[in-house]
């Protein structure tokens, strides 16, 4: 039988490309004024687009993965390009920024929230931008595990509530 397949459908390989999409002013999340989850929070709302740089990327993208495909004598299949969406497949990352000023960052450099301190925020929203894909989960464990330490401590000297 796995000669059969073999002979019949050969091998088959994907690729996917990640690019860092620019901050867009008219990307942005609200809470829900309708939805609740089952215990009755407000849910966000997200309101985003692909930009003009974003169809661009996944243009060139779709090219190289192309030539790369070609150059190692690969049949490429028919297949649709697309933008993956939001969340799909990524960490987020600028709606929650980190800083020092509450003017200009939602999250003081514990990923605390800046107007409400017993909120800490421990996901990629902090980052200004996304550096890459490589050891990205790694690094927002890292903030993480720091962020519960910061409050663990924080918790016991009475100083969060």
């Amino acid at each position: 039988m796995k000669q059969q397949i073999r002979e019949r459908y050969g091998a088959t390989l994907s690729l996917r490309g990640y690019g860092e999409r620019l901050a867009v002013r008219e990307n942005r999340f609200d809470i829900d004024p309708d939805r609740k989850d089952a215990f009755g929070i407000p849910q966000v709302r997200f309101r985003v687009s692909d930009s003009d740089n974003d169809r661009k990327m996944m243009e060139d993208m779709y090219g190289w993965m192309e030539r790369i495909l070609r150059s190692a004598g690969a049949e490429i299949l028919p297949y649709r390009k697309y933008i993956e969406p939001m969340g799909d497949a990524t960490h987020e990352c600028g709606s929650a920024r980190m800083g020092n000023d509450p003017k200009t960052s939602v999250l003081n450099p514990w990923c605390q929230s800046h107007d409400v301190k017993n909120l800490f925020v421990t996901d990629a929203s902090c980052f200004v931008s996304l550096p890459g894909t490589h050891g990205i989960t790694t690094w927002i464990m890292a903030l993480a595990w720091r962020a519960s330490e910061y409050l663990a401590e924080g918790m016991r000297k009475g100083e969060i509530a």
